[in-house]
């Protein structure tokens, strides 16, 4: 798929500040409502879902969709000019070189590091030499579903079990490297297994796809911990450990708390503190940070009781100042001009640990106390503070000019007054100095300004060798059946007419870049050759038509009857999960505290109507099978 390019540009822009650009936004539970933009109406009907980063109108519309699909019917363009709109707002460029073969080595890397998180795990669950890290797991105190959640696993103390294993799936030796699973001799004529007598851990993007792993050695050995390498879908400075797991938590308490390592977040998580995660033992980076920005307003980092610990936590604190999302704000001065100064848009705290203890001790011994210990996290201002003026003379002139130095663009970037107020006296007192010099002083410099974040992708790769075999979605499938077999979409047509269902349309499909395809082939269905791509004016459509023309390639022969009817099957359950999605997510708003009776009635109305659709649904699925 061309998800080298789309997910990139979902990845990096979310869908709530995007669409409160053009409309006005407000929370409501977890989600957002908004009076939709395509049709009038005086009750909101439009929910914006941060959880699936989509969209969809419950009144009149009766659609949804994606940043993709909502940039379309917004500006009334297709899904070339919308790909080039918001490439360009997420600084993503788009290379005409680009080539399929990028999308499927990507593709191909996911499904292996799936695929090996799977044998790790049946590893651990059932093989006799995976007895010393059961033993292990039991006495860290994990139980088995935090360990199912994270998909915690066991590499053998083997050379080729992994190795062995992914060739039988149909994996190649040369994507075991690409991937970083396997290593190459010193002669280079042979590969043997990175991973050896380690327990695993599966480390995934924000989206919950497996990017890498880390593995820790049982016993005598070193590392202590050692992670997969550098690669195509893994760089360590931008995954942060238990992000997926830990998106929905975070959101829902609007704050995020970063630990360490991976014992850290699956403790917290076992114990109910869903909104823990681990930024790989290294101190805060730009692409971290610019991942957390859009998750939530208040992040805290657990800072272990040694100094490198406080170091290291120190580091962290200059990235996230230099790289959090600040607001202009107006500030008057004597002159009667107003100047505008940055300020940090999110809260940073820092919380202390008992001395010698780490997260995953702390909370497994006293769980009910990590609370508190996060309630007393003190913000970033008073750890600076205490950290950045330390080793300084206060008592001389130069210390004082270099304390107020590093001190002064910390408290300007405070978003309240009275907080700049408060921060200001204690610096003062410190100093022992008349705060209004203070005061005078600082409002005679401009504002810090944090320096924007400019993300560009490498893409650099090789042609793919031999793939393994490929498992499509649902409308995936059924867009690849009707590329191939263009002439069957009249039946497909027939097909659900006669079960009392509405045609197929682009709406069937959630992809906006297949919705685009879908269009495409709806007005050239009696020209295209199922087996030559066409070559769109947009290269990402050429790119996932080429994909679904090769996996419908891998697909078994079946008679026409036989083909006909399977589509129209995985069509029918297709829009089943779509309604059974919106009764999920109806139910959700029916749930909200601030709902009014007007809208409770509305969207009562709404379930009957979605329940009647699915009933409908059900009995064409059986129809269909008689």
């Amino acid at each position: 798929m061309a998800d080298s390019v789309v997910d990139e540009i979902k990845a990096r822009l979310d869908i709530v500040d995007l669409l409160g650009e053009y409309i006005n936004l407000q929370k409501a539970g977890h989600n957002y409502k908004a009076l939709c933009p395509f049709h009038a109406e005086k009750t909101p009907s439009f929910v914006v879902f941060p959880d699936t980063q989509s969209w969809h109108c419950f009144g009149a519309c009766q659609t949804g969709g994606d940043i993709f699909s909502f940039i379309m019917k917004k500006e009334n363009v297709d899904f070339a000019e919308a790909l080039h709109m918001l490439a360009e707002k997420a600084g993503v460029e788009l290379h005409a070189e680009r080539s399929s073969a990028d999308s499927n080595r990507l593709d191909r890397l996911r499904k292996l590091n799936a695929a090996a998180a799977a044998h790790f795990r049946k590893n651990l669950q059932r093989h006799p030499a995976a007895e010393p890290a059961r033993q292990y797991i039991a006495r860290r105190g994990l139980n088995d579903e935090v360990c199912e959640q994270f998909q915690i696993g066991y590499a053998l103390d083997s050379w080729d079990d992994l190795r062995q294993a992914m060739v039988r799936a149909g994996f190649d030796q040369e994507v075991l490297l690409e991937a970083g699973l396997n290593r190459s001799s010193e002669d280079g004529h042979s590969q043997y297994d990175r991973f050896r007598g380690r327990l695993m851990f599966p480390i995934s993007d924000k989206q919950g796809r497996i990017v890498g792993f880390g593995g820790r050695v049982l016993g005598e050995g070193q590392p202590k911990y050692l992670n997969t390498p550098q690669t195509q879908l893994f760089d360590k400075g931008s995954i942060l450990y238990g992000l997926a797991q830990a998106r929905r938590a975070i959101r829902e308490r609007d704050s995020v708390v970063i630990v360490e390592g991976y014992m850290d977040v699956l403790a917290a998580h076992q114990y109910g503190y869903h909104n823990v995660i681990a930024s790989m033992g290294t101190a805060l980076t730009e692409a971290q940070l610019h991942q957390l920005k859009r998750e939530a307003e208040n992040v805290i980092l657990a800072l272990d009781a040694d100094s490198a610990g406080q170091q290291a936590t120190l580091r962290g604190l200059e990235v996230a100042r230099e790289n959090l999302e600040r607001e202009a704000v107006p500030v008057p001065m004597a002159s009667g001009l107003v100047r505008f100064e940055e300020r940090l848009q999110t809260n940073i705290f820092v919380l202390f640990l008992p001395e010698g203890k780490d997260p995953d001790e702390f909370i497994r011994t006293h769980p009910e106390q990590w609370p508190d210990v996060v309630a007393k996290a003190v913000p970033i201002i008073d750890f600076y503070m205490q950290q950045m003026i330390a080793e300084i003379d206060l008592t001389s002139a130069n210390g004082k000019v270099e304390a107020v130095n590093r001190v002064a663009p910390i408290i300007k970037e405070l978003s309240d007054d009275i907080k700049r107020y408060h921060y200001v006296q204690r610096l003062a007192r410190l100093l022992r100095m008349d705060e209004r010099y203070l005061l005078d002083r600082f409002a005679s410099q401009p504002g810090h300004v944090g320096r924007p974040i400019h993300g560009r992708a490498s893409r650099v790769g090789r042609p793919s060798g031999k793939r393994p075999k490929i498992v499509l979605s649902k409308e995936d499938y059924i867009l690849a059946q009707l590329i191939r077999y263009p002439l069957m979409l009249t039946g497909i047509q027939q097909a659900l007419d006669l079960l009392g269902q509405r045609s197929l349309n682009a709406d069937d499909l959630e992809s906006s870049i297949n919705q685009a395809l879908f269009r495409r082939l709806e007005q050239n269905n009696a020209t295209l050759d199922g087996n030559t791509p066409t070559q769109h004016d947009n290269l990402a459509l050429t790119e996932q038509q080429i994909h679904l023309i090769n996996s419908a390639g891998g697909q078994p022969e079946l008679p026409y009857e036989e083909r006909l009817a399977d589509v129209v099957d995985v069509i029918l359950h297709l829009r089943l999960e779509r309604q059974r999605e919106a009764l999920t997510h109806i139910h959700q708003l029916l749930n909200e505290r601030d709902i009014s009776v007007e809208e409770s009635n509305q969207y009562l109305s709404l379930y009957r109507q979605y329940s009647n659709a699915s009933y409908d649904l059900q009995q064409a699925l059986k129809r269909r099978t008689i």
